[in-house]
């Protein structure tokens, strides 16, 4: 799986990117659709301190691979930023998505900048308003994600 491939390999080629964003932003989304509901994370063999685990080693996965690839950092920022809206800290998220604006303007990466001015406007929404991590901004289905994250 995913998880397994990423954990157990070194970043070596940006066109992988892809991978190392969507694997926290997964876990994110699952996290946020289950949040407080022990019996539902159940389903996928996962504590909520577990889940929070994987989410932190897959955000690791992801700086390393930033380390690696400049032009990862943006995202890096926004999905940080997601963990730390969904623990409720809500200014720690805007000034890393503020942080991530800014390294995506000095890369020259519009569609990063315009993902993380999203994620600031759809955190001022109530949650109900808001999609679940802002449904990943993909639209995720968590129900096909099981494979991807066991």
């Amino acid at each position: 799986n995913c998880w397994s491939l990423l954990k157990e390999s070194t970043p070596t080629n940006v066109f992988t990117i892809t991978a190392y964003v969507y694997l926290p932003l997964v876990y994110l989304h699952i996290f946020q659709q289950w949040e407080g509901s022990e019996e539902d994370l159940k389903k996928i063999k996962m504590t909520k301190e577990k889940m929070i685990d994987k989410i932190q080693a897959s955000i690791c996965l992801l700086e390393n691979f930033s380390n690696v690839f400049r032009v990862a950092k943006p995202q890096l920022c926004r999905v940080r930023g997601y963990f730390f809206y969904l623990l409720g800290s809500p200014t720690r998220s805007r000034g890393l998505w503020d942080k991530g604006i800014i390294i995506a303007r000095e890369l020259g990466m519009m569609y990063e900048e315009a993902l993380l001015q999203e994620a600031k406007v759809l955190a001022t929404k109530k949650p109900d308003d808001r999609p679940a991590v802002f449904y990943a901004q993909q639209g995720v289905n968590v129900n096909n994600m099981y494979h991807f994250v066991k």
